[in-house]
């Protein structure tokens, strides 16, 4: 299992091409149904990764059970560790289950950028990386995902990092 910050969602797809390159099965990465979501699943399938569209309303349920299934039969999942619609760096309690759920090592990805532009008018501070930016891919071994972990989520989560 992978996660991920949600404003870094396009500079992680080159990250996750690189993890790809040695894989024999794609990586399934969990994004919107939405718009937005089109494009992220353009650029999935161009590096050869593969998307999970997360549905809306009442569709979730059925969807979050046949997730937990491919979580335990699928090699890596990654998904934003703050969710579609936020709050910002607030990790959501739902990746960590899957890992549990699906007795798999996790691990998370944030990067920092030594030149960006960050929106401060959306919720995730969306990061645009300037031209010769150097993006540093920093990763963080959680390893498998205990249920004390999960009971002390708080204290948990307080120990993520975040971009430099």
């Amino acid at each position: 299992m992978v996660g991920y910050w949600h404003g870094d969602s396009v500079p992680m797809m080159l990250v996750l091409k690189e993890i790809q390159k040695g894989m024999n099965e794609p990586i399934n990465i969990v994004v919107t149904a939405d718009q937005r979501g089109d494009y992220i699943e353009n650029i999935l399938n161009f590096i050869g990764a593969k998307a999970i569209r997360l549905p809306d309303g009442l569709k979730i349920r059925r969807f979050l059970n046949q997730l937990k299934e491919l979580s335990s039969t699928q090699g890596i999942v990654a998904a934003s560790l703050d969710g579609p619609l936020g709050p910002l760096h607030e990790p959501k309690k739902f990746l960590f289950r899957l890992a549990r759920q699906g007795e798999k090592e996790m691990c998370y990805v944030y990067l920092n950028y030594s030149r960006a532009i960050y929106l401060k008018h959306r919720w995730d501070n969306y990061c645009i990386p300037l031209p010769f930016t150097q993006i540093t891919a920093c990763v963080e071994d959680l390893g498998f995902i205990t249920q004390e972990k999960l009971k002390e989520f708080d204290n948990f989560k307080g120990q993520l990092k975040t971009r430099a």
